[in-house]
């Protein structure tokens, strides 16, 4: 009896002409014109499936690399490409800060603990009523609380990037052409490279001079000048004045996140 190919058979010598497996077109080349899939072979090797794999996390055909060389030299040409649709060739800035924050969470996770002790009398004498009663429920419940701290991390985190965009409306009220979803991207990609001066700063060994510090420190204030000039156009000055009201809003809105963060996750201890 005649063999007869069974689908599951095709694409180890697929060429131009054959019927994609997907929508059954024929083809005219290597990717379906009609649905886009691509001509593979169907049975692959634990080997390419795992390729596959890092190829699909970190789209290794070069975008990865190019986009993080360009975030560290060229923040503010990556994102004016970026909002002027020149896309292909870039890492998306959410995968970017996705990656960015787990490799943060990661290391904090690691390296930072958190104790919980009984302020001294004379620190006690100075605190608001409020104040006591949340030290005292933090020292008798810290540990579920840290727990619940650690869990919600992520929403906390993610959280970061709409306040922070919505900071950037504020202090760009009256900038032409500029919407809300292009200080997403601003802010998506220039909290990625803060994340990661961040996570160098956390997984410093202990013993190392504490003036290496001051260089991620530096190299995020640097950084930010120089992305939020290049994307703005603003002038020196008014990149630095920019720099102050977005330090000084985002610290307001991210204690006021932070605190309600802070309040649910002893709630939640409680419960």
């Amino acid at each position: 009896m005649d063999h007869v190919p069974h689908e599951m058979d095709a694409g180890v010598g697929a060429l131009a002409g054959d019927a994609c497996l997907n929508c059954g077109t024929a083809r005219v080349g290597p990717w379906c014109h009609e649905c886009g899939q691509h001509a593979e072979a169907v049975h692959r090797s634990v080997k390419r499936l795992a390729v596959e794999a890092v190829e699909a996390a970190l789209e290794t055909d070069g975008r990865f690399l190019r986009t993080v060389r360009r975030l560290a030299f060229d923040p503010a040409g990556l994102t004016r490409d970026y909002l002027a649709g020149k896309r292909v060739s870039q890492f998306g800035p959410f995968k970017l800060f996705v990656i960015a924050l787990v490799l943060f969470l990661f290391f904090a996770n690691t390296h930072v603990s958190v104790i919980f002790g009984v302020p001294k009398t004379r620190e006690t004498a100075a605190m608001p009523g409020w104040l006591l009663r949340a030290s005292a429920v933090l020292n008798a419940h810290g540990a579920q609380v840290l727990r619940e701290l650690r869990h919600s991390a992520e929403l906390f985190a993610f959280l970061t990037v709409p306040v922070g965009a919505a900071v950037l409306r504020l202090i760009f009220p009256l900038r032409r052409g500029v919407a809300f979803y292009d200080h997403l991207i601003f802010a998506m990609q220039s909290l990625a490279f803060q994340l990661v001066m961040l996570t160098l700063i956390v997984a410093m060994p202990e013993g190392w001079p504490d003036l290496l510090v001051l260089l991620p420190l530096a190299a995020m204030t640097i950084h930010l000048f120089v992305h939020m000039r290049g994307v703005y156009r603003t002038s020196k000055a008014g990149t630095v004045v920019r720099m102050l009201l977005l330090g000084t809003g985002t610290a307001i809105a991210y204690s006021a996140l932070a605190t309600v963060w802070l309040a649910a996750a002893a709630l939640l201890a409680l419960a």
